[in-house]
């Protein structure tokens, strides 16, 4: 008897087993870039919209899309509820309102989410307000009888969090019956996710010493800036130039390394944010290290946040105190004893001093005031302008004052066009102004470049 019942489970085993194995697998998902091309069936004042598309075709909950139509952007959205043949959907940035009607059919194309703007994130805890059954009786959502609770959805960062909150409602505010959801959603940490950008400018020409240039440049930082701003950069340049020497023209060499590493702690005090950075940079003027090792660092900043709009993404005013050590190499000279041999009167022989050309190591310490302007304009997503202006005068302690002539200044404008989801195209114009080249390399003090940049970013 008991062999007979173990006989029977193990035959229904297998049967489920081989069932399972031969039966088709079917999933939902929508592919990232992927095109569809739905139809508008109904809008609602509050900016949402039901489409003809759902979860049959991999169009589910938290599923962000741009739209256009005839090649013309018309808005992004994104899934707050999906169903077989419809799905509702909260639009933003509604740039094109005349495509926006019942009837017509729009060009969808599929986006990650991480591309929705932080100031549009409180989307995704949008609840569904049954504006699918609206549809379906030809009426608007607010003439629904009212004994047709709504599903609220109580979402909270983790379970600890959600416990605190359910304990914390009041009597009358406690779930109820079926009409109500409670769950939770973890949010994405500051540093669960980093961005990588790598950009190469295969063409440059600087007004100096007619140089030209190819650099490379890598740099990462963190998906989510909620709190927390973290960024890494690395550039490596190479250039050839110009310059005249006893009536020839000789082509010269040089290459430089640039490393940065900025810090930011968002609205500590108000529009107050803290903020380090620290920099190394070396060059290299064929022989000559202009720049052996210079580095600079700003432990302590604070950051003052004017304005924040969909377009202008940051109007901000800082001052960091930098510390700078440098060592450099400069062409010098130096005074040796020869023995000078007369071929005619060899006892009349003798040490003579002559100036021989040296190549002289220099070190120096400085304390500069740092003052840091960024301006940064994104008026859609595929165009963008930026400009950030640096000003450090060093600071005198002899005399205990801020010596102004003693200064840096540099200013960085640029231009970006986005060519497709990842790609994008730059024009970038760096201006500088720095006392050190014009009085200690003797190599004047201005210098502006214009460079080109093809640019490749992708997250993890």
């Amino acid at each position: 008897m008991r062999s007979s019942f173990y006989q029977f489970w193990a035959r229904t085993i297998l049967i489920l087993g081989i069932c399972l194995a031969v039966s088709p697998k079917i999933s939902y998902a929508l592919d990232y870039q992927e095109i569809l091309y739905p139809k508008v069936m109904a809008l609602y004042d509050d900016e949402r919209m039901i489409l003809n598309i759902g979860v049959e075709d991999g169009v589910l909950r938290g599923h962000h899309a741009r739209f256009t139509k005839k090649g013309d952007y018309v808005t992004r959205g994104l899934v707050i509820h999906s169903e077989y043949g419809l799905s509702v959907w909260q639009m933003y940035r509604i740039l094109t309102e005349d495509h926006l009607e019942v009837g017509s059919q729009l060009k969808m194309r599929a986006i990650t989410v991480k591309k929705l703007p932080h100031e549009h994130q409180e989307i995704r805890e949008i609840g569904y307000k049954r504006e699918l059954e609206a549809y379906r009786k030809k009426i608007e959502p607010e003439a629904l009888e009212p004994e047709e609770e709504d599903a609220i959805v109580w979402r909270a960062k983790d379970h600890k969090h959600l416990d605190e909150d359910l304990n914390q409602m009041r009597e009358g505010e406690r779930p109820i019956g079926d009409g109500w959801v409670v769950g939770y959603e973890p949010e994405q940490g500051d540093f669960d996710q980093l961005n990588f950008e790598f950009a190469l400018s295969p063409y440059s020409v600087a007004r100096k010493n007619h140089a030209k240039d190819i650099a490379y440049s890598g740099t990462v930082s963190n998906e989510q800036q909620s709190k927390y701003a973290l960024a890494l950069s690395y550039e490596h340049a190479k250039s050839e130039y110009e310059e005249v020497s006893e009536g020839a023209v000789l082509k010269l060499h040089s290459s430089s390394h640039n490393a940065t590493g900025s810090f930011v702690i968002k609205k500590i005090l108000g529009n107050f944010s803290y903020i380090t950075e620290i920099q190394y940079a070396r060059e290299k003027d064929n022989t000559i290290y202009p720049k052996k090792h210079e580095i600079t660092g700003s432990p302590v900043g604070l950051r003052y946040e004017f304005m924040e709009t969909k377009v202008i993404k940051e109007l901000s005013l800082s001052y960091l105190p930098e510390l700078e050590y440098l060592v450099y190499e400069e062409e010098g000279s130096e005074i040796r004893s020869v023995w000078i041999v007369d071929p005619d009167d060899p006892a009349d022989s003798a040490f003579e001093e002559e100036e021989f050309p040296v190549i002289l190591e220099k070190k120096s310490k400085k304390l500069r005031h740092v003052f840091k302007f960024v301006l940064n304009f994104e008026f859609n997503e595929n165009f963008s302008v930026s400009d950030t202006l640096y000003y450090r005068p060093a600071h005198d302690f002899v005399e205990r004052r801020v010596e102004w002539s003693d200064g840096k200044l540099d200013n960085e404008f640029v231009f970006t066009i986005t060519i497709y989801e990842n790609i994008s195209i730059s024009y970038q114009n760096s201006y500088s102004w720095d006392t050190y080249t014009a009085f200690t390399q003797k190599e004047g003090s201005v210098n502006m470049i214009h460079q080109l940049t093809v640019g490749v970013n992708f997250s993890i």
